[in-house]
Parts: structure tokens; sequence; C-alpha cells
């Protein structure tokens, strides 16, 4: 057993070594969702980032789940969100938080998001923790459990809890490149990415898959870079970009 605590100490410090020299928030995300199930013990995980200027509920900048149907994000959103009392408790707390501590399991069982959302996909526990910058909490990493007895103890709630922490920190070092020219908008990182390549011709479709989010994600941030770009279409979103280098 001695060994193989070990071994996971090492993956772990070799994990935490990848996230802090991570080139962008896409590689953050990825090391995540790639490593995080085998290393915190869990069948579903959740990334979210949100746009630097709101808070969360207004239109995200990232928002990956793996080990879950893909219906599950859109049912969350609909019916979870807003009454998530885990999240509530994080954005509150700026502390991880889970299921079990803030519920207990009976209380977790009998609420409207294990009855409406979790339950339905047989998420028993869920756990979050913050990613922070200096506006607060700017996202969230989650993890979820299928076994009934899986129970998020306070350890696991503090290596999620490093985990986030390191997020942040690589995050805070990026983010102020990854608006690059566009930050004079006041355009998110999400948005300005989105404003780059509808410039370059592609449909909202080609954008979406290349973003790995949905249509109705691009139009809605395509939406809100024209009216912060003060353009009314695409031809002077490319004139615009072309023009300011």
């Amino acid at each position: 057993m001695n060994w193989w605590k070990g071994l996971m100490r090492r993956d772990i410090a070799q994990w935490f070594k990848q996230i802090d020299l991570a080139s962008s928030w896409h590689m953050l995300e990825a090391l995540y969702l790639r490593r995080a199930r085998a290393l915190l013990d869990a069948e579903a995980l959740g990334f979210y980032l949100y746009p630097h200027d709101r808070y969360p509920g207004d239109e995200r900048l990232l928002a990956s789940v793996v080990g879950l149907p893909p219906d599950f994000a859109q049912r969350y959103e609909e019916h979870g969100r807003a009454i998530d009392p885990v999240l509530a408790t994080v954005l509150d707390s700026h502390q991880p938080a889970s299921s079990d501590d803030v519920l207990g399991r009976v209380g977790w069982r009998e609420h409207p998001l294990y009855r409406r959302v979790s339950g339905r996909f047989h998420l028993e526990h869920i756990a979050t923790a913050p990613i922070l910058g200096v506006e607060g909490v700017i996202g969230t990493i989650n993890l979820g459990r299928t076994g009934v007895e899986d129970t998020f103890t306070t350890r696991d709630r503090f290596q999620l809890g490093v985990v986030a922490t390191h997020i942040s920190v690589a995050l805070a070092r990026l983010r102020p490149a990854t608006t690059g020219g566009l930050g004079r908008f006041g355009l998110t990182p999400r948005q300005a990415e989105t404003a780059r390549l509808v410039a370059t011709g592609l449909t909202n479709r080609a954008v979406a898959a290349r973003l790995g989010v949905t249509e109705a994600a691009v139009k809605q941030s395509l939406k809100a870079v024209f009216q912060r770009m003060a353009v009314t279409n695409r031809v002077e979103l490319a004139a615009l970009l072309a023009s300011s280098g």
C-alpha cells in the first residue's frame, strides 16, 4: 500500500506541475478532465469558467462535463444550477463543498437537485471547488461519484481545493494575455476567440466544433461581440479586426 501511495503522490505532483506550466486555459481544461477522474477517484467531472466581468448564471466562457450522458449539462442548466446548494455554498464561502457536508445523505436525496437532475444520472455524491480570480469566483471544478457509500470526505474536499488553487494561479498567469488586442473592447477570452474565428469566415457550426461548444453558445457570444465592438455583421467585424492589427 505504501508504494501505491508513493506512486499516487508522484503522479499528483507531476499533474500539478503540468497545470502550473499550462500555456492556455484549453490546456488547463484538458489536464483536469484527463487526469482528475483517476487521481481524485470520481466517475464524473465538470470544469466551468465564467466571464471575467460577470457572476455565475450569465454567459459562460467554458463548460465541459465528462463521464455523464450528453443531456446532463442541459438538464443541469435548466433545472439544477439555480437550486444547487453546493454551488451556493461555494459561491458564498469561496471554499470547496460537497453534498455530503452541506446536506448530509438524507437531505441530499430529498433535495430537488437530486430528484430532478443528479439522481436521474446516478450521481449519489457531488463536490465543487471554486476557481478564484481578483473578481471572486470565476469558475468551478466539479466531481461526481455514483457509489452510494463513496462519500466525499474532508480530505477529498481538501484535495479538490488544492487542485482548484493550482488552476486559479495558472489562470491568473494566463489571463492578461488571453484577449490579446481585443481586450480594449472589454471582450472575455471566449468572446475574443469567437470573434477571431468568425472573422476568418467560419460558420457558427464550424466555430462551435472548434471550441467544443454548442451553436447556441457561439450565437450568444457573437451577439455580445457585436454589441461591445459596435458592429452589426461579420463583414464589419472582420474589417475592424483587420484595422486593429
